[in-house]
């Protein structure tokens, strides 16, 4: 039940609200037929969703689907949906359905800052890439705090993501901010092993739910499937202001501006690149206080 309780935290933090309504949405599974769903899901309509207001039966169900299934994941939207889709699949899963669109979210709520090492598509990631991740998140925490926002910090099973509160409508001049906010992000933070996610930004958008796995490509020893977790989670989240928002994205402009006349320096130190260059395969990465432990596989240096 534990991770029953994980899911169900997530949920309550993207959708406080009682009577939120929000897609799940589970990706790639290996069989198209199960009692969980209805209808079969094949080939490129691999796609099974539903809409939910009931955030305990839906935490109940994504965890039997996970632990039975195993999809290669399970999501969830960032921001509210028209509670008019609930005629769709209410409070139950459909396999081949047609999926939110922007247009169909009631409001911008939920900003997903998602860092990710650079590998190729449909394979998980190895500690070394998560490592860089982390760092990458760990700065964008950092820049974010200096700005008083403080996010709620997640391992995506392959990466990290931070996310926090916000509350604007969803209007065309809003999405531009949040593209414009991933983008100054990028700008300050981004290096050449990892990058903050610059698709992330429609109001559509979905995220891996915490307490369930991240299964791309085949399991691994050096690229194994891990499970989703909450790191940090404010228990009275704030909502961050427009102005704060404008701000963060100033920064990043005059960042770019500045750029062309000197030095914009090396950006944020990359602690598991750094590391690589040496021989050193980092093995484990944990927080530790206001500190990132990473711990070292000594046996596997390459002098």
């Amino acid at each position: 039940m534990d991770n029953v309780k994980t899911i169900l935290d997530h949920l309550e933090y993207l959708h406080p609200e009682p009577e939120t309504v929000f897609e799940i949405c589970i990706l790639a599974s290996p069989i198209p037929r199960s009692d969980f769903w209805e209808g079969n899901a094949y080939g490129q309509k691999n796609v099974i969703a539903g809409w939910f207001d009931d955030k305990q039966k839906a935490a109940i169900l994504i965890d039997k689907i996970d632990r039975t299934i195993k999809p290669n994941g399970i999501y969830v939207t960032l921001n509210p949906v028209n509670a008019t889709l609930l005629g769709r699949a209410n409070n139950r899963l459909k396999a081949g359905i047609s999926r939110t669109t922007d247009k169909e979210i009631v409001a911008i709520r939920n900003i997903l800052i998602d860092g990710d090492a650079l590998r190729p598509a449909g394979i998980s990631a190895t500690e070394a890439e998560k490592a860089a991740a982390q760092d990458v998140i760990t700065a964008a925490k950092s820049e974010l705090q200096r700005y008083g926002v403080s996010p709620a910090i997640f391992d995506s099973g392959n990466g990290y993501h931070a996310q926090f509160k916000v509350d604007l409508p969803n209007e065309p001049e809003n999405v531009e901010l949040v593209k414009g906010l991933l983008l100054a992000l990028n700008q300050r933070l981004g290096n050449d092993l990892v990058k903050i996610d610059q698709a992330v930004f429609n109001p559509g958008r979905i995220t891996k739910i915490a307490g369930t796995f991240a299964r791309k490509g085949d399991h691994t020893a050096e690229r194994p499937h891990r499970r989703a977790q909450t790191l940090e989670m404010p228990a009275n989240p704030v909502i961050v202001g427009i102005d704060t928002l404008r701000a963060i994205v100033a920064t990043g402009q005059q960042s770019t501006s500045s750029s062309t006349t000197k030095d914009p320096g090396p950006g944020p130190f990359n602690v598991a690149g750094y590391l690589a260059r040496f021989g050193y395969e980092v093995i484990k990465v944990k927080n530790h206080g206001t500190s990132v432990l990473h711990v070292l596989n000594l046996s596997a240096h390459q002098n």
